[in-house]
């Protein structure tokens, strides 16, 4: 797991459980599986595993493993099934989360804490998500358990880099001789995404290279398909390029939809539409906007915001002026409920361009 092989992570997880005893759930070793299996790319599998999971420790009595494999089971429950899991998560959050302080059980709190990290992010609530992150990483420290401990050194930087933290501040947290997770090649792609923002373009791509790599040689199929319907097609939009920004998020909506993945696709799917909107597809932007919308839940906030931009900015562009700028500010104020600044400054952008093609300039400006 540590490696991020998880094709070879979910073999040996499930050799290690054939010799727990009869009788015996070790929830932990089994939530290893179902991150193993998920990452994999059979999402759709997880929460299903986890679920049997769930019902084997109550019955042996097991309430705070209980909690833990139903927590873990939700959480990516939003990545297969997004409707309505957001709000599912947050009710078992609240349920199990004294449950979890009262037993004082760093294990247990490190799984709250990680739900409370991917509901944050699924809000764009990325200041809430570090604070969470955070806390996970103190937990994860005092189980001992070196992957947790791994793992945990890993988040951060998209919090850090969607939210309030100025990128100078990213580079600097990056940069950190004590931070594992920015000198290997996982933490290539946050370095890649500054960059880009920052305009140094060629960096960016050569470590977007060396990420997309590690991740193809390891079998890491979700997290591919998710770099390259979103980061990759954001560097390539900023680049402007919107030819390459096409042809990779085409390829990794491909391979969220044939693994069956649901949130990330959403986002991907509109990712794309952007880039159509660019080459002047509009019917074809249209078409994934929505398929973004419909697919992505209604807490989504960033498949929600990128979806109302570009139908807005296609509306305009065929003269639908009046629910155009209505999707528009829709956008905006969606934008504005959240952490994420550069969401905020492209939805005023393409507010200004919905206005500017109704020919009210001034406003635009």
């Amino acid at each position: 797991i540590m490696r991020d092989d998880f094709v070879a992570a979910r073999h040996l997880i499930r050799r290690a459980l054939d010799l727990v005893p009869d009788g015996e759930v070790d929830v932990p070793l089994e939530i290893d599986l179902g991150i193993a299996v998920f990452f994999s790319g059979r999402p759709e599998e997880g929460p299903p595993l986890m679920a049997a999971t769930a019902e084997r420790a109550a019955a042996a009595g097991d309430r705070i493993g209980e909690l833990c494999a139903r927590l873990e089971g939700a959480t990516w429950r939003m990545y297969s099934e997004p409707h309505g899991a957001g709000a599912e998560l947050e009710s078992l959050i609240a349920d199990a989360s004294p449950e979890f302080e009262a037993a004082a059980d760093d294990f247990a709190l490190y799984v709250v804490y990680f739900a409370r990290f991917q509901l944050a992010h699924l809000r764009s609530r990325f200041d809430d998500e570090l604070v969470a992150v955070e806390a996970m990483q103190h937990h994860a420290q005092r189980t001992g358990q070196p992957h947790l401990i791994y793992w945990a050194s890993q988040s951060g930087g998209a919090a850090r880099l969607f939210g309030t933290t100025p990128l100078v501040e990213c580079l600097e947290w990056l940069d950190k001789p004590d931070n594992r997770f920015s000198a290997s090649w996982q933490g290539a792609h946050i370095r890649s995404a500054v960059l880009a923002l920052l305009g140094r373009f060629d960096e960016a791509r050569r470590l977007q290279s060396e990420f997309q790599q590690g991740l193809e040689e390891r079998g890491d199929i979700l997290n591919l398909g998710s770099n390259l319907s979103q980061d990759a097609v954001a560097l390539e939009l900023l680049a402007g390029d919107p030819a390459a920004a096409a042809a990779v998020a085409l390829r990794g909506c491909r391979i969220l939809e044939e693994a069956g993945e649901r949130s990330w696709l959403s986002t991907g799917a509109c990712r794309y539409a952007e880039a159509l909107y660019e080459l002047g597809r509009l019917d074809e932007a249209e078409e994934w906007a929505r398929k973004g919308s419909d697919m992505g839940g209604s807490d989504d906030m960033a498949t929600q915001i990128l979806a109302s931009q570009v139908r807005a900015k296609v509306l305009a562009r065929g003269g639908h002026h009046a629910e155009a700028e209505r999707l528009a500010r829709e956008a905006v104020t969606g934008a504005d409920a959240t952490d994420a600044l550069v969401s905020q400054g492209d939805a005023r952008r393409d507010l200004a361009e919905v206005l500017e093609l109704a020919g009210r300039r001034n406003e635009a400006v």
